[in-house]
């Protein structure tokens, strides 16, 4: 992954495009067998979206934990604050940096991970009124 992403720095070579750079490489069968993805979030998105794709991860990262942080220390009606905390966490163990993970852009791992950025917004949303 870090070797397609030095040959692609800023737009990296596209969404699911790191299988075919690694079926065009020589491997060692003793070593292991070449893979659709890299088995990380944060390398895949580096690898396939570049520095610009990298970017927005971070942003979208920093601001699940600034509000997570924000909301967290604010008394607020116990209901709305779990769901908030609940889908923030959750969001944020899918797209830990730093564990193995499925493909970002697999269509069963983007269902669970988009559905719970649509209740993390239902429940955003709901907090900010009590702003």
């Amino acid at each position: 992954a870090i070797d397609l992403f030095s040959k692609n720095l800023i737009f990296g070579v596209g969404p699911k495009g790191f299988r075919f750079h690694c079926r065009k490489i020589d491997y060692d069968s003793d070593v292991g067998i070449c893979s659709t993805h890299p088995h990380n979030i944060a390398l895949q998105i580096l690898s396939e979206t570049g520095i610009i794709g990298f970017c927005f991860y971070i942003l979208i990262l920093l601001f699940l934990l600034f509000n997570l942080f924000k909301y967290n220390n604010k008394s607020l009606e116990t209901n709305q604050k779990c769901k908030f905390l609940v889908s923030s966490l959750a969001i944020l163990v899918n797209l830990f940096p730093f564990l193995p993970s499925g493909n970002f852009f697999n269509n069963w791992i983007s269902i669970i991970t988009f559905y719970l950025f649509g209740l993390y917004f239902y429940s955003y949303i709901n907090l900010k009124k009590y702003d």
